[in-house]
C-alpha cells in the first residue's frame, strides 16, 4: 500500500470525525451553518482524493497508471472542495453596527 493511499485514508478518517462532531453538536442538519458546510465539503473532498489515489495505482503488467483521468479529476475536485470548505468558514466582511 502506497503512502498516498495511506494519506488519503487519514484524510477520510479526519473528515469523518469532523463531520460526526459537527452533526452531533446539532439536533438536525442546519444547512445555514458554515461549519456544517465545511465539514461536508471536507468529507466530499476526501472521497475525491481517495478516488484519485485509487486511480494512481500502477498496473504491474504494463506499468501504466490505472486511470490518469481519475487521478487528475479526483485531485482537482478534492482540492476545490477543501478550498470552498475553508472559504465558507471565513468571517463575514460586512461591518457590524454597534448600539
Amino acid at each position: 500500500m502506497g503512502t498516498g493511499l495511506l494519506g488519503c485514508i487519514a484524510f477520510l478518517v479526519a473528515s469523518h470525525l469532523y463531520w460526526r462532531d459537527t452533526r452531533s453538536r446539532r439536533t438536525s442538519n442546519d444547512t445555514h451553518d458554515a461549519a456544517w458546510w465545511s465539514s461536508l465539503l471536507n468529507y466530499v473532498g476526501s472521497v475525491f482524493f481517495m478516488a484519485s489515489a485509487i486511480g494512481a495505482f500502477t498496473l504491474r503488467t504494463t506499468g501504466d497508471t490505472l486511470n490518469i483521468a481519475l487521478v487528475n479529476t479526483g485531485t482537482f475536485l478534492g482540492a476545490l472542495c477543501f478550498l470552498v470548505g475553508s472559504y465558507v468558514l471565513l468571517p463575514s466582511s460586512s461591518p457590524t453596527v454597534s448600539s
